[in-house]
C-alpha cells in the first residue's frame, strides 16, 4: 500500500443477512478503529477508506485483492 493510499478493505460473510447488517454497522466501527491503528493515516484517508469498504459474500470477491480482509462467520 502506498503512504498516500487508503487501504483498500474488504468485509466478507458466507450469510446474506449478516452482510446487510454490516454494511450498516461496518463504517462507524471502521471508522473507529482505523483512528487507533498505528498507520498515520489522514482524517482525509481513513474517510477514503470507509467510503470504499465492500461488503458481501464469498462469491462476491473471488479473484479480488485488498490490503485488509475481514471474515465474519456470524454475530
Amino acid at each position: 500500500m502506498c503512504s498516500d493510499a487508503a487501504p483498500s478493505i474488504a468485509i466478507i460473510s458466507p450469510f446474506k443477512r449478516v452482510t446487510k447488517a454490516l454494511q450498516r454497522l461496518a463504517p462507524d466501527a471502521l471508522r473507529f478503529h482505523l483512528h487507533q491503528l498505528p498507520l498515520s493515516l489522514t482524517p482525509e484517508q481513513i474517510d477514503k477508506a470507509v467510503d470504499t469498504v465492500r461488503v458481501g459474500t464469498v462469491h462476491t470477491f473471488q479473484g479480488r485483492e485488498y490490503d485488509t480482509v475481514i471474515l465474519v462467520l456470524g454475530g
